[in-house]
Order: C-alpha cells, then sequence, then structure tokens
C-alpha cells in the first residue's frame, strides 16, 4: 500500500484525521434523524 511509503508519523495523523471524519458524519447523521 502506499502508507508504507510514507512515514509512521504522518500516516498516522492522516488515520486520526480520517477516523474524526466519520465519527463527525455519524454524529451529524444520528442528529439529523433525531
Amino acid at each position: 500500500m502506499a502508507v508504507k511509503r510514507m512515514s509512521k508519523k504522518k500516516a498516522r495523523k492522516l488515520l486520526r484525521a480520517h477516523q474524526r471524519e466519520q465519527r463527525t458524519k455519524e454524529r451529524i447523521a444520528s442528529a439529523m434523524e433525531v
């Protein structure tokens, strides 16, 4: 994968940002349902 080419620190930062984005989307979706 392309992630292996990146530095571990950069990859971890990217992954954390992605997870935060997913969580925000889920929160917005659940808020709309209510």
